[in-house]
């Protein structure tokens, strides 16, 4: 308790995280969630809900980034690496028992190798320098050094600023995705400067391979991803994923469920991360309702074998039961929000096996009852943390009938 002279203040000792990482506090007004805080640590909150650690976690470490409380790229550089992947265990593990979903096929996280992120994208501030967003805020913030890119994209990102501020840039928002052949850059159309001067200022930079304003390629060839022999052209704005190490993990553990000569059917192929291996398995029907990464799966070199692809919007229109009892499995990689009304369809379905690839455990488990109900079972679920100091998590799951 305090009086006049004092600021109100309340002790408490952090309970289990949120899947967001955020530790949840009880005030007298209800519930606020704070971050930074690790499970059992004990902190005093002023009024102004402003933590102070009285006794702090052994699982506490000092951050990597010396931006890390105020950029919005990271939020567990507090944590040490083993705790990391404890906490990204458990959010995949109490989504699954809220659904009533069993937890005892769940295998330990997989760990890609760090600082492989091979894709940013970036806000541009009035220097031109590259930047992210401060936490919860439009601010942004230019870390130092930013720890979690692959070192070609960091190692790019300091040279920008300079080059930028001769062309006359100094706002919008730029990606960059490290290509087999190079880097590629995507301006987005809030961009404007002197291209001319940006391009030859860029010119030196033997690693770019490409550089786009928004659809229109102002130099250099398309970056190419090179999948199991095949070469796929990219194009900006379509989803890649976002850790190559991660993907070359998850690709493998669908592969690991295909018996050779398997009629599959893919939902939601997207650029072909997955179908570039599931292609020479067995005949595969590959879905995806977005045009420029269908167009990319179309165009690989050489074609992908056995390979139909089908344009078409799964939330409105999923594939029925009858369209689905030809398929032996089903790989499906759906956004965060997953595909409820797909998974509705593939209940009553006589499919052996689904894959199911997840960033939200939360959608996943949500659709993962909906399969259960129909008659699968939930087999094997292995976590990948393809976010290395950020609380968000990959999954990729396997339901069969029996």
């Amino acid at each position: 308790m305090g009086d006049m002279g004092h600021k109100m203040t309340s002790t408490h000792i952090v309970g289990r995280l949120t899947h967001q990482a955020d530790a949840r506090i009880s005030g007298p007004n209800g519930n606020y969630y704070l971050p930074g805080l690790l499970e059992g640590e004990h902190v005093q909150v002023d009024e102004q809900q402003r933590p102070i650690i009285l006794h702090a976690s052994p699982d506490r470490i000092h951050p990597i980034c010396a931006d890390a409380q105020r950029c919005g790229g990271c939020d567990l550089q507090h944590m040490n690496q083993q705790a990391q992947a404890y906490f990204k265990q458990q959010v995949v593990a109490q989504a699954l028992q809220r659904q009533m979903l069993p937890i005892a096929g769940m295998a330990p996280i997989r760990q890609p190798q760090i600082k492989q992120r091979r894709r940013a994208r970036w806000a541009l501030n009035q220097d031109g320098m590259p930047c992210m967003h401060q936490k919860k805020s439009h601010e942004l913030v230019a870390p130092e050094t930013c720890h979690i890119l692959h070192p070609n994209l960091e190692n790019l990102r300091t040279k920008l600023a300079d080059i930028h501020q001769k062309a006359g840039l100094s706002t919008g928002h730029l990606s960059a995705t490290i290509c087999d052949n190079g880097i590629q850059l995507d301006y987005a159309r809030d961009c404007q400067c002197n291209w001319n001067t940006l391009l030859l200022a860029l010119n030196p930079i033997e690693d770019i391979c490409a550089v786009y304003h928004g659809q229109k390629r102002k130099s250099g060839n398309h970056g190419i991803l090179r999948i199991n022999g095949h070469h796929f052209a990219l194009r900006p704005g379509v989803f890649l994923q976002p850790n190559g190490d991660a993907a070359k993990i998850m690709t493998q553990l669908i592969v690991e469920e295909i018996k050779q000569g398997e009629r599959i059917l893919e939902l939601f192929c997207g650029t072909g991360t997955f179908t570039a291996l599931l292609a020479h398995l067995g005949k595969v029907d590959a879905y995806e309702g977005n045009q420029s990464a269908l167009e990319i799966l179309t165009s690989a070199t050489p074609a992908l074998p056995g390979v139909t692809a089908h344009k078409r919007d799964l939330f409105k229109r999923p594939l029925k039961s009858g369209e689905l009892a030809s398929y032996d499995v089903v790989v499906m990689d759906p956004p965060r929000d997953g595909a409820r009304s797909q998974a509705e369809e593939l209940a009553r379905a006589p499919v052996n096996k689904i894959v199911y690839v997840s960033c939200n455990p939360i959608s996943f488990a949500r659709d993962g009852r909906i399969l259960q109900e129909g008659g699968y079972q939930l087999t094997k679920v292995t976590p990948v943390d393809q976010f290395w100091q950020a609380h968000h998590v990959e999954l990729v799951a396997v339901f069969s009938r029996w």
